[in-house]
């Protein structure tokens, strides 16, 4: 609809193109087919995983554990200790 309005006072393809953000022959097209119909957006696809998705939420619920100690999600907790070879209790965090 834009088109035809800037078209009619009396912009070029070039411009109008350059104003609407889309290419000159996109302008053309609608110049040319007034029945030219508006992009629509693709449906969805299915991802690629779509076909596993049931057994990786099976998997990751097994082996999801009831309960996380403090120092294996802490980013700071301990983590020069284990790389030195430190036992579990030497490098716990307690509060």
């Amino acid at each position: 609809m834009e088109v035809w309005v800037l078209a009619k006072h009396g912009e070029g393809a070039r411009e109008i193109a350059r104003e609407l953000g889309v290419s000159r022959n996109t302008v053309r097209r609608y110049l040319r087919e007034p029945a030219a119909s508006r992009y629509s957006a693709r449906p969805p696809r299915a991802s690629k995983l779509e076909l596993h998705k049931r057994y990786i939420v099976e998997r990751l619920t097994a082996a999801a554990a009831d309960v996380i100690p403090a120092s294996d999600y802490s980013p700071n907790a301990g983590r020069g200790a284990r790389l030195a070879g430190a036992s579990r209790t030497d490098w716990q965090v307690s509060r």
